[in-house]
């Protein structure tokens, strides 16, 4: 039993009798197995690479022939196509001549091929070509006489000429066939002993395979047993793993070589919105970015220098990804690839987080640090930051660097001592300790600051500190108002209010001694008044009997103007007592006040005769007197400068509404009388300034100042808009609530 054989058989006998075998048998009856194979694969293959060459010749043999056959085939073509142009001299007849130009060399040469092994075809083949070639050139010479319009007679000889080529050659092609059929006889003989010599072997080597089936087969029932336990297991391993994958919170796929998606997991369909179906073996990588997403991808595989080259990996690669229904999402890529054990790669395997949260989170921090920075940058104050520990600038803004004088590169990294005088630096930073000390905001109302450019320069700073998640001080804010200006400016206006409160004084000194000089004046001119009227009265009456006409009518005008100086030194009171007397608070009915001015004017009578018109005026707080008297001179007015209209019109209106100072009640008197010429409007409201004479118009011209006088005591303001001949409109303004010092109005 030295021998393999005696081993094969003492293991076989073991194995039918049941007998349970050792390691060493196992091994030995695989090994006899694998060499039985062996020697079956061998001898199967030289059977089958002898047929196969076998019929590769017959295959050739049989080309060779069909080749031939075109070759007289391409020549009849020739032929037939120059008889045709011959005869009918059409191009179109050349067509089949021309291709056989081309196709007869290329058909030689595939003849020559296949008769490389015969040499005495060869030397055939040499002399067919030289046939061949010369009936072309009949054939040419044939083709160029009929072009140059030459004689039937002159071309017949070249026809003749070529019949006997065609003829010898069609006697070449014969024998060259029939030798090569001869072979073909040949070779389909020894192909048919090569099929049953390989069908001898096919069938020795499977009953040798089955044999060795049935060996492998007992050996390994045992073994299929425990595998298919095993297999179960995987299985149920697998699926958990499967499971993981595909509910993974993250997106898997594999990409093989040629870039297509090989498998996906769960999580990838349902962020991308496609099928299983849709993707596998359908999409690229890049199919499912956006065009500059890809366009990275494909930098980044063809970068030699890149991670995914030198590394076989990379991580963390930010690609910007579109969905089937056309959104974006960002997602963060960490890659590797997969090869073989010749460094080829197989596929590389991909896991994808979706950062578009953070993206969107992260431009969000940019915008709104884009946007504070934009703000300090366009704060006019002066905002400075130190670290705490060294009081070092680690930012400034752009109204820091104009009021300091110095560039912020400068600035930062830098402290106090590096640009102010010791003292000042000393102060500076022993408050900005004592700040981060106490950590709370310190309101510094004055401090003086030497810069470079400007000079000293007085702040109001607001320092507080930035403290971190601990509660530790990190950084020191800072806030500065340069005041300088401004407290030049609150000295400069103390001091005019300090010149203006003298001259107000004075001013009330003067006002005073004239209203009382007006007044006093007024009630001594009554009584020289009183005296002409009475005393031209008394001369009337007295001496009617001697004064004619004449005389009466300019007694008549002494005793009008005297009435005319009497009402002037009453309106004359009337204005003079506005700046003495007090102006009460007190909610006031325009509508009703407006009635009572037209019945005090007009008594008994409708406005609606008297051409006066009015809607609902909005009401006020004020003094009802005073306002009154407004009334009674602006609608006075307008129904006295209408009165020589056809039709007399006075149209009194009122609205409320916003203003930047708060909200006002505006009324309007507008009449279609004479009106105004606006060059003159700066006259309308002063004392004695008429803008029509008292013949045409009687008055004083004092009620328009009384007007403005009134309005500007109740803080309001008068405006009037006109045109000659064609009205006059007058404004007035009152706030709509309003209290002063006093608790009047």
């Amino acid at each position: 039993m030295n021998t393999w054989s005696d081993r094969t058989v003492v293991w076989l006998s073991r194995l039918t009798a049941g007998r349970q075998l050792g390691a060493r048998e196992v091994t030995l009856g695989f090994v006899s197995a694998m060499v039985l194979l062996l020697v079956i694969a061998v001898m199967s293959y030289r059977s089958l690479d002898d047929f196969i060459g076998a019929n590769a010749r017959v295959d050739r043999t049989r080309e060779e022939i069909s080749d031939l056959e075109d070759i007289l085939s391409q020549l009849k073509d020739a032929e037939t196509g120059q008889r045709g142009f011959l005869i009918t001299a059409d191009e179109t007849f050349l067509e089949p001549y021309k291709a056989s130009l081309v196709r007869i060399p290329e058909l030689l040469d595939m003849v020559r091929t296949h008769a490389a092994d015969n040499g005495e075809q060869q030397v055939r083949l040499s002399d067919l070509e030289e046939l061949i070639a010369q009936r072309m050139q009949s054939l040419e010479r044939g083709i160029r006489m009929k072009r140059s319009n030459a004689p039937v007679r002159d071309i017949r000889p070249s026809l003749d000429e070529g019949k006997t080529l065609m003829d010898r050659s069609r006697a070449l092609v014969a024998a060259i066939i029939s030798d090569e059929e001869a072979r073909l006889a040949r070779r389909a003989e020894a192909v048919g002993r090569n099929a049953i010599r390989a069908k001898e072997v096919i069938v020795i080597g499977n009953a040798a395979a089955l044999l060795v089936i049935a060996i492998i087969f007992v050996l390994l029932r045992g073994e299929v047993a425990r595998r298919r336990r095993a297999q179960h297991a995987a299985q149920r391993n697998a699926e958990e793993v499967s499971e993981l994958y595909n509910n993974a919170p993250c997106a898997y796929h594999s990409v093989g070589p040629d870039g297509l998606l090989l498998r996906v997991n769960d999580t990838w369909l349902s962020w991308f919105g496609y099928t299983r179906e849709e993707v596998v073996g359908k999409l690229h990588h890049q199919d499912v970015m956006t065009p500059e997403s890809a366009a990275r991808l494909v930098a980044l595989q063809r970068d030699p220098g890149s991670p995914m080259k030198r590394l076989g990996h990379v991580q963390d690669v930010e690609y910007e990804y579109v969905r089937k229904d056309g959104t974006r999402f960002m997602a963060s890529i960490n890659a590797a690839i997969v090869r073989n054990s010749g460094g080829d790669r197989i596929i590389s395997r991909s896991t994808l987080f979706d950062i578009t949260g953070r993206k969107r989170a992260e431009q969000l921090l940019r915008e709104s640090n884009l946007f504070l920075d934009s703000v300090i940058e366009n704060i006019p104050d002066m905002i400075f930051v130190k670290d705490a520990a060294d009081l070092r600038f680690v930012r400034f803004n752009r109204a820091g660097e104009e009021l300091l004088g110095y560039p912020r590169g400068q600035l930062i990294g830098c402290n106090d001592y590096d640009f102010f005088p010791t003292g000042e630096a000393e102060a500076f930073t022993a408050r900005d300790r004592e700040v981060l000390a106490n950590g709370v905001v310190v309101d510094i109302p004055e401090e003086s600051v030497m810069t470079r450019d400007k000079g000293a320069r007085l702040l109001h700073t607001k320092k507080l500190p930035i403290v971190d998640e601990t509660g530790r001080p990190r950084y020191l804010l800072g806030i500065s108002e340069d005041i300088t200006e401004r407290k030049r400016a609150e000295a400069e206006e103390r001091k005019l209010t300090e010149e203006l409160r003298r001259r107000t004084a004075q001013l009330e000194v003067t006002n005073r001694e004239l209203e009382s000089f007006s007044y006093s004046v007024s009630h001594d001119l009554r009584s020289p008044l009183r005296a002409i009227d009475g005393f031209s009265r008394m001369l009337e009456e007295d001496y009617a009997e001697r004064i004619d006409a004449e005389g009466k009518r300019m007694l008549g005008v002494v005793r009008e103007n005297a009435a005319q100086m009497a009402q002037l030194i009453d309106d004359l009171l009337a204005f003079s007592r506005l700046g003495q007397q007090p102006v009460s608070a007190a909610p006031v009915d325009m509508d009703l006040l407006v009635r009572d001015a037209l019945a005090g004017l007009f008594p008994g009578k409708d406005p609606a005769v008297l051409g006066v018109e009015f809607g609902p005026l909005p009401p006020v707080s004020g003094d009802r007197n005073l306002l009154r008297q407004v009334w009674v001179n602006l609608v006075g007015n307008a129904i006295k400068y209408s009165s020589r209209r056809e039709t007399p019109r006075v149209r009194i209106t009122g609205r409320n509404y916003q203003t930047a100072a708060g909200r006002e009640c505006e009324y309007c008197v507008e009449d279609n009388g004479v009106g105004f010429d606006m060059k003159y409007h700066h006259k309308l409201f002063g004392v004695f300034q008429r803008l029509h004479s008292s013949g045409d118009f009687p008055g004083t011209g004092v009620g328009l100042a009384i007007v403005q006088r009134v309005v500007t005591r109740h803080n309001g303001r008068v405006w009037a808009v006109g045109r000659l001949n064609e009205g006059a409109s007058f404004y007035f303004s009152l706030p709509a609530t309003r209290e002063n010092d006093n608790g009047q109005v």
